[in-house]
């Protein structure tokens, strides 16, 4: 039982009294059920995987600042405008590290391996949109 002032601990013991004796014991079980031969490899895939698309993602923001600044007027080296350079890069920080924390306790919530397996379709159907926008405008990169 935690103190006052001390937040419940996040393994779930906290949440038997909404949930079912049949999912507590499925739960319990889950738990005990010992971890496969190739859990390490799939757990250094995925780790290795975000690491790759995090650095992607920064590489394709770096690369589109110029296109960014050319769209809103803007000339981030031309003297005294460097710190909208370093705003914009900072509000992408900002954005990017709020975002983390808040998916990291909804998975935490809801399950880290469901919230993994929503991921993947909505990146696949983002990505097929893009697409079919690109072959409706021609001039899309």
């Amino acid at each position: 039982m935690p103190r006052p002032g001390q937040s419940p601990p996040l393994d779930g013991t906290n949440m038997t009294g909404t949930l079912t004796h049949e999912q507590v014991q499925r739960t319990h079980d889950r738990r005990r059920r010992p971890v496969g031969p190739h859990y390490k490899w799939v757990a250094l895939t995925n780790t290795t995987m975000g690491s790759l698309m995090a650095t992607i993602d920064a590489s394709i923001v770096l690369i589109a600042f110029p296109a960014i600044f050319k769209g809103i007027g803007i000339n981030p080296l031309a003297p005294g405008e460097a710190s909208y350079f370093l705003w914009l890069l900072l509000g992408y920080m900002v954005v990017t590290a709020t975002l983390l924390v808040t998916f990291g306790r909804i998975s935490d919530m809801f399950g880290r391996v469901r919230l993994y397996n929503l991921d993947i379709p909505d990146c696949r159907d983002s990505r097929v949109v893009h697409w079919l926008d690109c072959r409706r405008h021609p001039g899309c990169h």
